[in-house]
């Protein structure tokens, strides 16, 4: 389910003279007669706010397999006599396929369903400028997959460990961003939210922490059992904070910088994974941002 709001504004376009609402409704398309003047114009001057809910779900079937029937007896030409062919009773399949049928059964499933959440709005300051804020939240309910009926739930944790270097499912993952312009300046802030998930992959039998520690390479000891785990069990949720500037001086000259990971923060221990180089202990597809840490961009661009 998602749920998508956009706020109210303004038809005019400063930018091509229609400073009024009344210009503004014929700017484009003469929408009245061209020497009318609309009355009680209500609420065309304004767009309204508009705001939708959805809600998602997804099943897939793949990894498929070929399946034939029973061997038959059949009978074969193996030789020619006095009395013609002499067939001899043998099980299929004798010598090359001219035709056979192969039908086609489901060897997994995958069902996933969730919650989404989308909501931006934007505020015209007038003089100081305008403000534009977006939020976007996804929840994952279940991620169901397997061989029916016995399909496991992986929504919070590591699995399917086989599926794209083994990148986890965290149940929430967010993104928020918070704009300002005036003129020629943009100012943009937003932050990236990747919540917490379990190390265990029932998919592959590791239903315990002790035995994911373990599952893909040997972090300790073979045999040794870690004690005083903490939350290892845990990959703990990531947050990383992006700051983005720009100035556009003239129509061909414009000068921007940015500031990923603002706060430098480090990517959480993932003691599961192998996406990452090395073997190192932290999840790629999710923290990356964090290993690279404080990373600064500055740049201009000119047009001729």
């Amino acid at each position: 389910m998602s749920a998508n709001y956009l706020g109210p504004y303004s038809i005019i376009d400063p930018t091509n003279g229609t400073t009024t609402c009344a210009a503004a409704l014929n700017s484009i398309n003469y929408r009245f007669p061209v020497s009318s003047s609309p009355i009680g114009l209500g609420n065309w001057c304004n767009v309204s706010h508009f705001t939708s809910v959805d809600l998602y779900g997804q099943y897939t079937f793949t990894r498929h397999l070929t399946v034939h029937g029973a061997v038959q007896v059949l009978p074969e030409v193996t030789s020619t006599g006095p009395g013609g062919p002499v067939l001899t009773p043998r099980p299929t399949p004798v010598g090359p396929y001219a035709y056979q049928l192969f039908p086609y059964v489901n060897f997994s499933e995958t069902h996933v369903n969730g919650v989404d959440v989308d909501f931006a709005v934007h505020v015209d300051l007038s003089e100081p400028g305008r403000l534009s804020g977006s939020l976007y939240y996804t929840h994952l309910i279940h991620y169901l997959f397997g061989f029916a009926p016995n399909l496991v739930d992986l929504a919070g944790t590591h699995g399917p460990s086989i599926v794209s270097g083994d990148t986890g499912n965290p149940k929430n993952r967010a993104t928020a961003s918070l704009g300002w312009d005036r003129g020629g300046a943009n100012i943009t802030l937003s932050a990236n939210y990747v919540g917490s998930y379990s190390i265990v992959d029932p998919t592959n039998g590791t239903t315990t922490c002790a035995a994911a520690l373990n599952s893909i390479n040997y972090r300790f000891p073979v045999g040794s059992s870690p004690i005083g785990l903490g939350n290892w069990c845990n990959v703990s949720h990531f947050t990383s904070v992006d700051l983005y500037g720009q100035y556009t001086f003239t129509r061909h000259l414009t000068v921007h910088g940015a500031v990923l990971n603002l706060f430098g923060e480090s990517p959480p221990l993932d003691l599961q994974t192998y996406g990452a180089p090395n073997f190192a202990a932290y999840n790629p597809a999710m923290h990356q941002a964090g290993a690279v840490g404080r990373f600064f961009n500055i740049g201009c661009t000119y047009t001729f």
